[in-house]
């Protein structure tokens, strides 16, 4: 049995607003209009809207929500400018799907010959995405900062523009062993943002999808989290193990910053109730 949990091809444009406007602080309208605007170009089927590869389009939004947050923390919420920049990353960052394999695909190949050559695919997709994506974003960014009545693309400068593409260059740098600069904090802040949907209830209930569990099932939902919650601790052990102590909010995972640790735990207390609901552990009258 399959369990599809991704939106559907064509969103409506009520939809497509709502997650725009569920994402950012009602009192920043002039961030939803701009981030409307900017969503709109990338719902195409060969980037956000692609139906067999990627994430549902609700993983940009909640990333996007998750930036803002971070952001707002570290630069203050009247940091305009700043709370742009980080939004355009947000909804850039995975506009060149291609498809993920994940280890534990690997793991269960058949020969070593065979684990050689897809742990190799999934270093190359990962480049390939990394790479066209930052290519890309820097052609749509160019491409709205002619439209001079877009208040976001006149807030964006040529530096701006050359820190997104290069930010988007090595987002997933860490996914395949390599760590990210130790002084870009704009990468670390879109790493953490990007990687805490994997302990939100949709992302967790997404990757249940995929492997062909039932979301609704609750001990696979918490069995899942937890795998999850395993990968960031993965992340920690394997891509960072030299960096010197104080750094991370914790002794186990990767976040630097108090916003995304507290998001963290916040997902995790959300984690939490859910599964005690499921099992009547909690009245709900």
């Amino acid at each position: 049995m399959s369990y599809a949990l991704h939106a559907p091809v064509e969103p409506t444009e009520e939809y497509r607003n709502r997650l725009i406007f569920q994402a950012l602080p009602a009192q920043k309208m002039g961030l939803q209009r701009s981030m409307v605007v900017l969503f709109e170009r990338l719902l195409t089927p060969d980037m956000l809207l692609h139906d067999q590869i990627g994430n549902p389009i609700e993983h940009h939004t909640v990333v996007l929500s998750n930036i803002v947050e971070i952001a707002m923390a570290e630069f203050g919420y009247e940091a305009d400018e700043l709370l742009f920049f980080y939004a355009c990353l947000a909804l850039l960052h995975d506009n060149c799907p291609t498809p993920k394999i994940p280890r534990e695909v690997i793991d269960a190949a058949i020969g070593d010959e065979k684990k050689r050559q897809l742990a190799a695919t999934r270093i190359r997709n990962r480049e390939i995405h990394m790479r066209d994506g930052a290519q890309r974003a820097g052609n749509i960014l160019e491409e709205l900062r002619q439209d001079r009545t877009l208040r976001f693309a006149a807030m964006l400068t040529n530096g701006d523009v050359d820190t997104i593409c290069r930010v988007i260059a090595i987002h997933d740098n860490p996914t395949i062993g390599i760590p990210l600069p130790d002084d870009f904090k704009a990468a670390h802040i879109l790493r953490e943002a990007d990687r805490l949907w994997m302990v939100t209830n949709l992302g967790i209930r997404v990757d249940l999808s995929r492997r062909g569990v039932d979301p609704d099932n609750p001990d696979a939902f918490l069995e899942q989290a937890q795998r999850n919650t395993g990968k960031f601790m993965g992340e920690r052990q394997y891509v960072y193990p030299t960096v010197q102590p104080g750094v991370f909010q914790d002794s186990r995972t990767f976040f630097r910053t108090t916003a995304g640790y507290n998001l963290y735990c916040r997902y995790w207390a959300e984690i939490g109730q859910y599964g005690a609901e499921r099992r009547g552990y909690i009245r709900n009258d």
